[in-house]
Parts: structure tokens; C-alpha cells; sequence
């Protein structure tokens, strides 16, 4: 069973960010993808420091062990189509969005629009952090799906704390919206499990800001089924993200 964590942060911060994280180089992700038997990690900056060129320098180093995602700040996009399609051009397979402190809400249609619109025409996925913050709902990813129902979303933190059922209910909506379970709860895993079964969840560590293997024990404890195990821990990643 390959395994692949989806939800990695990684890079050598230049100034103080979210959470007071230290350098997390890919040297030190390997380490401990190696400790805890992890084929693969999806990488991503470091939050409110988007080091994408780090992390396609890094990927491009480590091909069978890193799979590049951007980190974008959509107020520094002015030219969304050219920045989208350099950002694919380099490799990226999707972008984050982090609307979290960044004055913006995840269904602001004026803002995100043209760079979703890039993201279909390059054939980009995107990934939303989510949870019961005001500017990051579940609904508001819904809102963005069902706009662009070709486009693949995948809902971080599966409505972290408050709003786990409306994550559910979004994901029995729109069948372009996949869960990353990072962060979340025992009791969290087993309500997707038990409403959308195990082809749309992903398992993801959140690292370093959890313990991978932490995270890993919490999806080994709470899935009993080896083969739905099987699909969350990196089969459907694999689908997902294209990897033989």
C-alpha cells in the first residue's frame, strides 16, 4: 500500500509566520516521511510565505517523493491567466488558497474568478482551507464548485471544529469536491467515512505542525475496512494527483 500525506508545509521562512514555524527543509521531510514509512508528500509553503520556488526546486530534486502545490496570495495576481499558466508551466499540479487572515472570503467570485478560470484552463485542482472562520466555509467552496463543476476541489480540514457536517453535506453536492481530513478529529473521519465512504477523503498531516505519525494512527484506528483504508492513506491520491 503506497502511502501519500497530502498536506504538507515545507520551507525556510525569511521572517516570523503562522504559528512561530522553524525551517522545515525537505531534508528534515524526508527524515520523517522516512520514520513514519510515507512513499509521498504533497508540499506546499510555509503559511503567509509562499516559497513556490523552493518547492518546485525541491520537487524537481526529489521527484518520487514530493509533488509540487503553489501557495498563492490572490491579491498579488494582477495578470491571473500568465501567473496560473507559469505556475502549471513549472510543474505545480494545483493551488492553495488561504483565505484566513488575507481579507477575502473563499466565494469572493470578483477575486477568485479569473484565477479558477485559469487553474480549468491549465488544468490545475484547488485546494481551500476551510473551517468555521467567517472568510472560509464549507458553503463558500460549494459556491466555487458548482461554478466550476470541472474543476477538482479539495476542502482542507473538512470544516474544522464547528462545521464538519456542512463539509459533508458539500462534498454529497458536488461530486468535484474531495476531503483532506488534515487536523481533524476521530469522530470527523468516521461521519465522511460513514457519509461519503472512502473514495473522496484524503489523509493529510498538516506536518510540522502535527505529528505524521499521529495523524496516520488516528486513520489506522478509525478505519477497520484494509481495502477503504487502502484508498484514504494514498489510492486516492494517487487518482487524484495522476501518480502510476
Amino acid at each position: 500500500m503506497k502511502i501519500i500525506d497530502a498536506h504538507v508545509h515545507m520551507g525556510i521562512p525569511s521572517r516570523p509566520v503562522f504559528g512561530n514555524a522553524m525551517p522545515y527543509t525537505s531534508e528534515d521531510l524526508l527524515r520523517n516521511m522516512d520514520r513514519a514509512s510515507i512513499d509521498m508528500s504533497l508540499v506546499m509553503g510555509i503559511p503567509h510565505v509562499y516559497e513556490n520556488e523552493y518547492i518546485i526546486e525541491q520537487s524537481r530534486r526529489y521527484p518520487d517523493r514530493l509533488i509540487p502545490w503553489a501557495y498563492i496570495d490572490p491579491w498579488h495576481h494582477p495578470k491571473p491567466a500568465e501567473s496560473i499558466k507559469r505556475i502549471a508551466e513549472e510543474g505545480f499540479l494545483g493551488i492553495k488558497f488561504r483565505a484566513v487572515s488575507l481579507r477575502y472570503h473563499l466565494s469572493d467570485h470578483l477575486l477568485l474568478d479569473p484565477l479558477i478560470v485559469a487553474c480549468r484552463e491549465n488544468g490545475l485542482m484547488v485546494s481551500m482551507h476551510t473551517g468555521d472562520d467567517p472568510s472560509c466555509t464549507p458553503l463558500q467552496v460549494k459556491e466555487m464548485a458548482q461554478a466550476f463543476p470541472s474543476v477538482t476541489f479539495i476542502l482542507i480540514h473538512g470544516g474544522f471544529r464547528m462545521l464538519i457536517e456542512e463539509a459533508i453535506s458539500v462534498a454529497q453536492q458536488c461530486a468535484n469536491v474531495y476531503i483532506d481530513q488534515t487536523a481533524g478529529s476521530s469522530w470527523q473521519l468516521t461521519r465522511a467515512l460513514e457519509e461519503l465512504g472512502p473514495t473522496r477523503i484524503v489523509y493529510g498531516s498538516d506536518s510540522p505542525f502535527m505529528d505524521t505519525r499521529v495523524e496516520l494512527k488516528r486513520f489506522r484506528e478509525r478505519i477497520e475496512d484494509p481495502q477503504h483504508l487502502a484508498l484514504a492513506l494514498g489510492g486516492n491520491a494517487m487518482r487524484l494527483y495522476g501518480i502510476k
